[in-house]
């Protein structure tokens, strides 16, 4: 009995731990085939083992239907049977900066004929992802990111963005879309061919299944110049009219001032005129003749070069492109035909030897010059100079006047060298006048300066007596005045010693006063013996002796 307790509880104990083990293993089992949960840059794709069978052809499965199926798990935990679902793990797609992600559908509706590019046909307005879109290349691209796409509907082809580089215009060319009219240039959004929209310089995502971009330089306007604008479409001017308006076909009145412009060169057609001066020369020379030639009024042929200094006039500079062209034209078409009509013209009013020497030369090259600017004025080309640097005649005209020119400067220069030899003579009798007069000035001259230094002498001499004189007198005055005040203050210490006399009542008394004084400055305390002959026993006698030496001191610092 004991035993088969103890059976049956090791029984029980190995059961309940079988079904322990069994359940752990069923929750692994649940835990990793039953339960999904992307990380943030996975997603999985979910296979239905249920459901209906899908039609030919089609590559994903709605949610009723067997199959890899459209809709992707992106976020979140999910529980899914293992039985009836299979999945699959997939990383994110990354669309670097820079780049553009062109997108292949594998699935979806086909494309209708003549069709090109796919076309996303419904999108999640949540998630702006893709719902329903045609099979093929898609229209539309990623730009940079990160996105989950389905890899059993999208293929992604990862391409570089288009970058117009500075002082660059990229012309689109689309390549899909309907056919544009016969004759017309541009199209316009949704039609073939090339678009009126440019690509300024900077990055830009465009389908390159989709459009061809093609760069060409932008236009530049340099400083002295404008850019004639001439309008590719538009409607036609009315007949009469020569400058377009906006809208119209034709060289336009405004024109561009120096700058840079992005233009589209198949919209607007740019050509840039000078306003400054330019020149022409009509001459002969070894590689072309450009010189003006024509019969004189009496049958002779001249031949003339001429330099004329033109420019077009800056109010008038888009109605002279339109009605004469660019500078060549205008060269070819105004003033050099009309230098050479004017020049034949004006110059067969004239003989062949005016235009040697003379009046009649200048009067020519005046009309030259006046009427070339009537003409080109009214074109709206200002003539600024025109001149005429040579004129040659026949020799048989020119020689004859060449000589009697050459006789006549021959004549001249004698008469030149005669008179010059008679100026010589003359000059030298007139610089021995000169050297003679040249002598007796300088004579003259010393003469005076020596006189007038004697002058200078004696006026420093008359100076220098009167100065002693008045210093004498000042000597004198002075020890006149020095004697006075010695006089005058003997006097007055005189006076006061007659005055102190006076007040003591005596000499004698002014006398004992000043011994007194001397002796009591220099004693405190005198013991002194009584004899005979001393101050005790015959003061008479000292006080005599005391006073005269006082005396003498007095005289001595008066005296000092």
């Amino acid at each position: 009995m004991a035993f088969d307790a103890e059976s049956r509880a090791k029984a029980m104990t190995l059961g309940a731990l079988g079904v322990g083990i069994f359940l752990v293993v069923l929750l692994l089992w649940i835990l990793t085939s039953w339960i999904i949960s992307p990380d943030a840059d996975e997603f999985y794709v979910l296979i239905s083992r249920t459901g209906a069978t899908l039609p030919p052809g089609r590559i994903l499965a709605e949610a009723d239907q067997a199959g890899i199926q459209k809709q992707l798990h992106v976020a979140g935990w999910a529980v899914y049977n293992p039985i009836t679902w299979d999945y699959e793990r997939h990383k994110a797609v990354t669309i670097p900066a820079g780049s553009m992600g062109i997108l292949t559908a594998l699935d979806g509706e086909e494309l209708p004929k003549g069709q090109i590019l796919a076309k996303v046909l419904e999108r999640d307005p949540a998630t702006n992802t893709i719902v329903r879109c045609q099979k093929g290349i898609i229209e539309d691209i990623l730009m940079p990111g990160t996105y989950r796409l389905h890899p059993y509907w999208f293929k992604v082809e990862i391409k570089p963005a288009i970058t117009i580089p500075s002082g660059q215009v990229g012309i689109i060319t689309a390549l899909t879309g309907e056919e544009p009219p016969s004759g017309q240039i541009l199209a316009p959004k949704g039609q073939r061919g090339i678009q009126e929209k440019i690509l300024e310089p900077g990055t830009h995502y465009l389908n390159p299944y989709a459009y061809k971009v093609d760069m060409v330089s932008a236009v530049q306007i340099p400083a002295g110049s404008v850019g004639i604008v001439t309008a590719q479409m538009g409607k036609p001017l009315p007949p009469g009219k020569l400058l377009a308006a906006e809208g119209e076909r034709g060289v336009r009145e405004k024109v561009l001032e120096p700058g840079l412009y992005f233009l589209n060169p198949y919209a607007v057609k740019v050509d840039v005129i000078s306003l400054r001066s330019h020149r022409l020369d009509l001459l002969k020379e070894t590689t072309h003749d450009d010189s003006i030639e024509f019969p004189s009024n009496d049958g002779f042929p001249i031949l003339i070069d001429a330099a004329i200094e033109w420019r077009i006039k800056a109010d008038k500079v888009a109605e002279v492109f339109s009605r004469l062209g660019d500078e060549t034209q205008i060269l070819d078409n105004v003033i050099r035909p009309n230098a050479r009509s004017i020049s034949r013209i004006e110059g067969s009013k004239y003989k062949a030897t005016d235009f040697i020497s003379g009046t009649n030369r200048e009067k020519f090259e005046l009309s030259f010059f006046t009427e070339l600017c009537k003409v080109c004025d009214s074109k709206g080309v200002e003539i600024m100079r025109a001149l005429v640097r040579k004129i040659t005649v026949p020799d048989e005209i020119s020689k004859p006047i060449r000589e009697a020119e050459v006789a006549r400067q021959e004549k001249l220069r004698n008469i030149e060298q005669i008179e010059t030899q008679k100026s010589s003579a003359q000059l030298a009798k007139e610089k021995a006048l000169v050297e003679q007069m040249t002598h007796q000035i300088n004579a003259e001259t010393t003469k005076i300066v020596r006189e007038t230094e004697a002058q200078q002498k004696l006026a420093v001499a008359e100076i220098e007596l009167k100065t002693a004189e008045r210093e004498a007198q000042a000597t004198v005055t002075r020890g006149k005045a020095d004697a006075d005040v010695v006089l005058a203050k003997k006097k007055a210490e005189a006076e006061g010693y007659k005055a102190l006399i006076e007040a003591f009542g005596g000499g004698h008394n002014y006398a004992m006063y000043n011994f007194t004084q001397m002796v009591a400055q220099h004693t405190s305390f005198v013991f002194a013996p009584v004899g005979e002959g001393t101050f005790w026993t015959d003061p008479q006698a000292f006080f005599k002796m005391a006073g005269a030496k006082a005396l003498q001191e007095k005289k001595a610092e008066a005296n000092k």
